[in-house]
């Protein structure tokens, strides 16, 4: 006996039942894949840290210099402190200085944008810019369907978390 598939054709030995559509196998599949490149993006984002850490801690020397690295992590005000920039975008200037850091260039800055909707279409906020020993700011892009960053993120109360490694000593 010979069963027809979209597939093709199997003769003795064949599968007792028809092989599912690609589409509805993408429908199945979609959500665990987007899931796994998700957790992958988090790996990555810990595994650099983590690397840059190791680095410093090795770069530094000895105990005394090991005790001068801290992790700074924080958010900022969801919503709040969004401004205008151009007709494409908006920046937010993020305040560091409770985190103690003693040298700009020494900072190593991870950061990821929150809300309760739309964030995941704008852009930019990984992209660190005028770092400081007490500040640092990001840049977001619009997406043809965000007219207004700044009222978006106050719609949609977005935020940014940050984790930061510098020099205190």
């Amino acid at each position: 006996a010979v069963v027809s598939t979209q597939s093709g054709h199997y003769g003795r030995g064949a599968l007792p039942f028809k092989l599912l559509s690609s589409n509805v196998l993408l429908s199945l599949i979609y959500p665990a894949i987007s899931m796994m490149i998700m957790m992958r993006r988090m790996l990555i984002v810990a595994m650099v840290t983590l690397a840059t850490v190791a680095y410093h801690i090795k770069s530094v020397g000895e105990t005394h210099h090991q005790a001068c690295l801290q992790l700074c992590v924080g958010e900022t005000e969801p919503g709040i402190g969004f401004v205008p920039y151009g007709r494409d975008g908006s920046y937010l200037q993020v305040n560091t200085t409770r985190c103690g850091f003693l040298d700009s260039s020494k900072v190593n800055i991870q950061t990821s944008l929150h809300g309760e909707g739309w964030h995941w279409k704008s852009s930019g906020v990984a992209s660190i810019y005028s770092p400081t020993a007490s500040s640092f700011r990001v840049y977001l892009l619009n997406h043809k369907e965000i007219t207004n960053t700044t009222e978006f993120a106050e719609k949609y109360s977005w935020y940014v978390q940050y984790q930061i490694v510098g020099r205190v000593c």
